[in-house]
């Protein structure tokens, strides 16, 4: 499965690169046939921002009720839009709860916190009503700031119980996003989109002498291995500047 997934993502970046090649070849002959009928086309314009977009995310509020161990789980993203580049901001919230059980032993996990995710999305091509429809490549730092016990507990016939809890008050970690995906118009200002996220390079920032390793990030999830593909969705509205 792992291996389908790497091959559908170097199959889809091979196939955004070569849209990204035919839509800077189209940007490049509009800007020389405005440049040449004296209209005042300046090339900054490309990276002028033109409007605001919030984002919503689907996926996390659908894996509330799919995933038990999710308590809370929500993001907000807000991008500057230029006509080249969109420049996004993501923040999420969550909260893990995980249980084992034996015959005699009982081990509760509780992590919280925030994730922060910044970076740019590049256009490569757009197409539809008004150019609305669009497909892009991106990159995003992430890193987050959150908190866990761990707590053990085990019953003895007559003894009674024993626990033993261990608080890690404050953590951060750290990684990488490569996303590509598209987004189209449902309405003027209301798109539906998806897209495709590589995450890796992960990294736990630890207090010393800390008695084990968090098992979950908020915005990067569960480190169930050191690098993930995730399929997300997004509803945004957009609030252009005039």
């Amino acid at each position: 499965m792992y291996r389908f997934f790497n091959s559908s993502l170097i199959l889809g970046l091979t196939f955004l690169w070569g849209s990204f090649l035919n839509g800077q070849a189209t940007l490049n002959k509009a800007a020389d046939s405005l440049s040449g009928t004296g209209s005042g086309f300046v090339y900054a314009d490309l990276y002028r921002p033109y409007q605001l977009s919030l984002s919503l995310d689907l996926v996390g509020p659908v894996w509330l009720f799919l995933r038990p161990e999710y308590k809370h789980l929500y993001s907000l993203s807000l991008g500057l839009h230029t006509p080249r580049i969109v420049w996004d901001s993501e923040i999420t919230f969550s909260q893990v709860e995980l249980s084992s059980n034996t015959q005699n032993f009982q081990t509760h996990y509780d992590g919280q916190g925030i994730g922060i995710r910044i970076g740019p999305r590049l256009r490569l091509f757009t197409r539809g009503e008004a150019q609305r429809d669009m497909s892009f490549l991106g990159f995003r730092y992430g890193r987050a700031l959150s908190q866990s016990s761990l707590i053990h507990r085990q019953d003895f016939s007559f003894l009674g119980s024993r626990e033993l809890r261990h608080d890690i008050t404050s953590f951060q970690a750290s990684w990488w996003e490569v996303l590509a995906g598209m987004e189209m118009g449902l309405t003027q200002n209301l798109f539906i989109g998806y897209m495709i996220q590589f995450m890796f390079l992960h990294r736990l920032y630890l207090p010393s002498e800390t008695a084990y390793n968090p098992y979950h990030t908020p915005g990067y999830g569960l480190h169930t291995r050191q690098g993930k593909i995730r399929l997300n969705y997004t509803l945004t509205y957009t609030i252009p500047f005039d």
